[in-house]
């Protein structure tokens, strides 16, 4: 077989020599290899081939071209005058292809170029833009092209397709091919320079240009301010992102920032110029400017909401904007929405706590909503530690009173926010607890979830084995699953100092009560304890005999049936679940997993699959042993239930069996030859 990969060069010399339906219909062009006729043929065969046949294969002659190098030049030159028009673009196309080799054809293809421009301007100007010989075109093009990539070996080029551009006599095909064509790496930053502020004008002319020219005004190493009323303009276009970046290269940060800020508070929410401003202004955070430049911007009413969108979208910090949102606080009228700003933009605020801690104490207990907007305020610019304990305590105990006395669904009800914030500032000393207990206690019936969630997080945080044990009591009297999940957070980051405990208590636990505390051994505190306990009890409930006692609930089912209710596969469920959250993941509790996959309970089916499938996400390296794995089972599994599951299990964890089904199916990118 015979795979035939196209470079950039020939696909473009072969779609030039197709139709544009036959392009159209299919996405795969099939390419045919080239002949060694072809590849190896002398000056005088090509010639031959070229003059009589140039459709045949076209993309052949360009490479079949390179072995003569120079020498192919006088050969291409005189098809170049051929009466046919395939021709001629086959022998510019064969020039251009030689690169530097084809430096002696540059005076008469300067002259054939001439002419080309000549009579495209009197057919232009006879018939209009669209009457314009579209071969004579393409020629043109072709040349333009040719003349361009001599540019490394002659000097006068750039020169020369830069006098094209600006003729004014040049139609517009002339110039768009003359830009394309001398925009390069090698040509001089002087002339691309001068041709700037053409290409900026008219985003529609020169539309393929752009890139080039934000590219050039980013890179360029002289000075580029001369384009800067053009580079300004173009902003204001539709396609005007793309030239936010060059902008402020060449701006600088000082001048650029601002225009670019009001550029940002004129465009459209999610468009394409916020985006690219966001981003390019999230890159020069660092610049002190940026800085001046927000906190100048803030200072300005009307600029004041884009920046602080501008702040939040893009996670900028700006101390002096923030200083500034401080000295607000002092203007009565502003002070609401200064504090909503705080909590919009949450980044640390020192310069504000002196002020909104006095107008935190100055509340009062009967202004609620005021007191909990100055305690989002303060917590969100990282003043937590700035409050009185006593006024946060105080708050609490208010809230809880509040709510004892007020039915649930009403209003007026107390949020408990100032427990929130006490259980981000610094523990209380255990003195606090017995107060802290009957806090809890308060909470009972009075469904304020927020409050619950406050004073658990208030003895968690307090550090003491006595505060902590008191919350692991509690975790087994709640009824609701709702309430015992909001214990297992703050116990689970604290569960290192309930393990004395648990490890007097845990080989005594059965049922609900086991399974809870497992599932505490999870944290961070208590790996090494983890380890341990599992390496005693997990292989033990491998062992287990229960698997024989589903094989014989399962008696006299065919293929198609399950056990789903039998008291075995209930049990079995129930060693799945556990075994899953004691996290255990070596090659023998796999495979029993696995087992238990294509077993016929339901219910550990189910279990078994949800394990497996989150062990396939978490371990993506272990695919491959665990697809040998399942064909060690399937080595030994007759058809029937079993098997259909574990060949299942295996498409589960055959990720590059899948990747290669994927491929399978799309369509093919290259050509193939047998």
């Amino acid at each position: 077989m015979t795979v035939t990969f196209l470079r950039t060069a020939m696909l473009i010399a072969l779609l030039a020599h197709l139709p544009a339906a036959a392009i159209s219909i299919s996405p795969v062009v099939v390419i045919p290899p080239c002949p060694a006729a072809v590849v190896n043929a002398s000056l005088a065969q090509l010639e031959k081939l070229m003059s009589e046949d140039p459709d045949a294969r076209p993309y052949c002659y360009p490479e079949a071209l390179k072995k003569h190098e120079a020498q192919a030049v006088p050969m291409l030159l005189r098809l170049l005058q051929h009466g046919r028009h395939q021709v001629r673009i086959g022998a510019a196309y064969g020039i251009a292809g030689l690169g530097e080799a084809a430096a002696p054809a540059l005076p008469t293809l300067i002259a054939h170029h001439r002419r080309l421009i000549a009579e495209l301007a009197r057919q232009e100007a006879a018939h209009g833009g669209d009457g314009v010989n579209q071969e004579t075109r393409l020629l043109m093009q072709h040349l333009s092209h040719a003349i361009g990539g001599l540019q490394t070996v002659d000097a006068s080029v750039a020169p020369y397709l830069e006098s094209v551009f600006f003729d004014p006599d040049s139609t517009l095909d002339v110039r768009r091919a003359s830009a394309t064509h001398v925009w390069g790496w090698d040509t001089p930053e002087r002339i691309r320079l001068r041709m700037t502020p053409v290409l900026l004008a008219d985003e529609t002319t020169f539309a393929d240009m752009r890139s080039h020219v934000a590219s050039f005004l980013f890179f360029a190493r002289i000075d580029t301010t001369v384009v800067l009323p053009q580079l300004r303009a173009s902003l204001l276009m539709p396609r005007g992102h793309e030239m936010v970046r060059p902008y402020l290269v060449v701006q600088g940060a000082v001048a650029g920032i601002p225009h670019v800020l009001q550029l940002y508070a004129d465009a459209a929410e999610g468009s394409a110029m916020r985006r690219e401003i966001e981003s390019q202004l999230r890159e020069r955070e660092a610049l002190p400017e940026m800085d001046w430049q927000l906190s100048a911007a803030a200072h300005k009413p009307a600029l004041l909401p884009t920046v602080v969108e501008l702040m939040m979208k893009t996670d900028i910090h700006s101390r002096r904007t923030m200083d500034y949102l401080a000295t607000r606080l002092d203007i009565p009228s502003e002070v609401d929405g200064s504090l909503r700003i705080f909590i919009s933009l949450r980044q640390p605020a020192p310069q504000a706590h002196p002020r909104l801690v006095a107008l935190l104490l100055a509340s009062g207990k009967d202004g609620l909503a005021r007191r909990d907007l100055l305690l989002e305020a303060l917590s969100a610019t990282d003043g937590q530690a700035t409050i009185p304990q006593q006024f946060l305590l105080a708050g609490l105990q208010h809230d809880l009173a509040l709510n004892r006395r007020t039915k649930p669904g009403s209003g007026g009800r107390g949020t408990c926010l100032p427990g929130a914030v006490l259980a981000q500032s610094a523990p209380l000393p255990p003195a606090y607890l017995p107060m802290l207990k009957r806090a809890y206690a308060d909470t009972a019936g009075t469904y304020a979830p927020d409050c619950v969630r406050a004073v658990e997080d208030i003895i968690a945080n307090s550090g003491s084995r006595a505060a902590v044990g008191f919350l692991y009591e509690q975790l087994f009297s709640k009824r609701s699953e709702e309430e015992r999940r909001m214990l297992m957070r703050p116990l689970a980051k604290n569960v290192g100092l309930l393990l004395p405990r648990i490890g007097r208590e845990i080989d005594g636990l059965r049922g609900e009560r086991r399974d809870v505390v497992e599932a505490l051994l999870r944290g961070p505190q208590a790996s090494e304890f983890l380890a341990q306990y599992r390496a005693r009890v997990v292989p033990g409930l491998l062992t287990l005999p229960w698997t024989e006692s589903v094989d014989q609930d399962r008696a006299g089912l065919d293929e198609t049936q399950v056990a789903s209710d039998t008291p075995a596969c209930a049990r079995l469920a129930q060693v799945v679940k556990r075994v899953d959250t004691l996290g255990l993941t070596t090659p023998e509790v796999t495979t029993w997993l696995m087992r238990v996959y294509a077993g016929p309970c339901v219910h550990a089916h189910i279990r078994a699959r949800e394990a497996l499938d989150a062990l396939r996400n978490k371990e993506y390296g272990k695919r491959p042993m665990r697809v040998r794995q399942v064909d060690a089972l399937l080595a030994n599994t007759p058809p029937g239930l079993t098997r259909k599951r574990l060949e299942q299990l295996r498409s589960l964890f055959d990720w590059d069996g899948y990747e290669r089904r994927m491929n399978e199916m799309a369509p093919p990118m290259v050509s193939e030859e047998n």
